[in-house]
């Protein structure tokens, strides 16, 4: 049997090499502790204050486009993304089959992920540690202890960069 854990970005990709093989199922406990397992969504992200400038309405309808009940449903049907949208949500939650209601079921059980600058040292410290265990540089012990150390670290260097330095009198 192989596990893993993913989001449902992937279902269909998985769905369409595994057809009813796949199996949908809560993360399993660790050490006999529930982990908790986190969601997140697509962030539309507008830098430079561009929504302070000239593009500020033509930005808010792609961002108002994009969330939009016809385009949730598009992206459920196409992707299985499920929507962000309420009455897409709905429609998805009461129309969906297989993993995909499995997958909707179990978003009972999440909690959104932290939007927390540190995550992005989080998932970098995770995807090297990753990389260093599928090489077999590493064993998975060695490599989760590998990315504990680098995110504290990270975010550690990150901290001292904002905390200003104290003068000596």
């Amino acid at each position: 049997m192989a596990y893993t854990i993913n989001g449902d970005w992937i279902g269909k990709e998985f769905h369409a090499a595994l057809g009813e093989d796949l199996g949908v199922s809560a993360i399993p406990t660790a050490d006999g502790r529930k982990m908790v397992p986190t969601f997140s969504s697509h962030v539309l992200s507008f830098p430079n204050q561009s929504l302070t400038g000239s593009k500020r309405a033509q930005l808010l309808k792609l961002a108002n486009y994009l969330q939009s009940i016809a385009v949730q449903k598009h992206f459920w049907l196409a992707m299985g993304a499920i929507p962000v949208e309420q009455a897409a949500f709905e429609h998805a939650q009461k129309n969906a089959r297989g993993y995909l209601k499995k997958t909707i079921e179990l978003m009972a059980e999440t909690k959104p992920l932290p939007a927390d600058k540190e995550m992005t040292f989080i998932w970098d410290a995770m995807g090297k540690g990753f990389l260093r265990h599928r090489e077999g540089a590493l064993d998975g012990q060695a490599a989760a202890k590998y990315m504990q150390q680098l995110a504290e670290r990270h975010i550690r260097n990150a901290q001292r960069m904002v905390t200003p330095a104290t003068a000596n009198p």
